[in-house]
């Protein structure tokens, strides 16, 4: 398993919102099915929290932790395929101001 996590700018938006991702657009049409939130814990000291992300994260492909402003992403080698598709719809959804 692959793990990525991030901050970007549009990252930071898109975790804030209350609605989350929208499904305005192509690239993220493709999170439709594949994408989970996980609820901001604050500054991650306690282990136990790994078990509540792998809960929520279930299934799912790509997790937004809700105004973390991050993103993380698993699945198999290399990762950087889907780090880069699923970029693109944040600032989308950033630029259109939702």
């Amino acid at each position: 398993m692959c793990v990525l996590h991030t901050h970007t700018v549009a990252g930071v938006a898109v975790s804030r919102q209350k609605q989350g991702l929208l499904p305005l657009n192509q690239w993220s049409l493709q999170f439709t099915d594949r994408l989970a939130y996980h609820d901001y814990e604050g500054i991650a000291l306690d282990l136990d929290e790994r078990a509540r992300l792998v809960a929520d994260l279930g299934d799912k492909f790509v997790i937004i932790l809700r105004n973390d402003a991050c993103e993380v992403r698993r699945g198999n080698s290399p990762c950087n395929g889907r780090c880069d598709h699923s970029r693109p719809p944040c600032p989308i959804d950033r630029e259109r101001g939702y």
